[in-house]
């Protein structure tokens, strides 16, 4: 009887162990989750920054930078697209 509740006793802890442990676990993850989700935000403020900055005509040739540079990723994707000679 007295191995029984000694098993029982081991067996409890171990549990409350394992889950102390993933306790620990998923608040490392939240905030791994909240760092990612905060650099995913900078990244499109900074994007989103950049592209204001495409979308400025270019005084020199009085041409939108933003809608060249569409053309040229266009002209990229046709000949990538392409089937080879």
């Amino acid at each position: 009887m007295i191995k029984n509740r000694e098993s029982a006793a081991r067996s409890r802890a171990r549990k409350q162990a394992y889950t102390n442990e993933l306790e620990l676990e998923l608040e490392q993850l939240r905030r791994e989750n909240q760092m990612l989700i905060q650099r995913e935000k900078d990244f499109i403020n900074d994007r989103q920054a950049k592209a204001a900055q495409l979308a400025v005509p270019d005084r020199r040739s009085g041409r939108n930078t933003a809608s060249s540079l569409q053309q040229k990723q266009q002209q990229q994707q046709r000949c990538r697209s392409a089937p080879p000679p």
